[in-house]
C-alpha cells in the first residue's frame, strides 16, 4: 500500500511539472536503469532493475516492464538532471546519476519497490522468489 501511494504521488507530481528537461536529447530508454544518447550507453550508478532482456523469472520481466515504464514516464514529463561520473562499468556504459525534480531517480526507484541498491563487485540482487 505504501509503495502504491509513492508511485501515486510521484506521477501526481510529474502531471503538475512541466519544465525543459536537461536530459540530453534525444534519449532512449532500454530499461530501468539504462539509457543511450546518440549511441551512447549510460546506467545509472548504485542501483539494479529488473531485466527486461533474459529476466531469470515472469515476475522479473513484469518488475522489468514497471521500471521502465515508470522511468520513461518520469523523464518525459519532469525536470531531469543528468550528471556523468566520469566512470564506466564493466560493458563500458558511461555511468549516470539523474535527478527528477531534485530527487535521485535510483533512489526513487528503490521506494517504490522497483530498484535494489547495488555497487560492483557485488553480486546483482535477485528479483525471483526462491521458495
Amino acid at each position: 500500500m505504501i509503495k502504491l501511494v509513492a508511485v501515486t504521488l510521484a506521477l501526481f507530481l510529474v502531471a503538475c511539472e512541466r519544465a525543459q528537461a536537461e536530459m540530453p536529447q534525444p534519449y532512449r530508454v532500454i530499461d530501468g536503469d539504462t539509457f543511450a544518447v546518440k549511441g551512447v550507453k549510460y546506467r545509472l550508478v548504485g542501483i539494479d532493475t529488473p531485466e527486461t532482456y533474459r529476466p531469470d523469472c515472469l515476475d522479473e520481466l513484469i518488475l522489468g516492464g514497471e521500471a521502465t515504464k515508470f522511468v520513461r514516464r518520469l523523464l518525459t514529463h519532469s525536470s531531469v538532471t543528468f550528471s556523468p561520473t566520469g566512470a564506466e562499468d564493466i560493458y563500458k556504459r558511461k555511468l549516470v546519476q539523474i535527478y527528477v525534480l531534485g530527487t535521485n531517480l535510483s533512489q526513487l526507484l528503490i521506494e517504490v519497490g522497483l530498484g535494489k541498491p547495488f555497487i560492483p563487485p557485488a553480486k546483482k540482487p535477485t528479483w525471483c522468489d526462491k521458495q
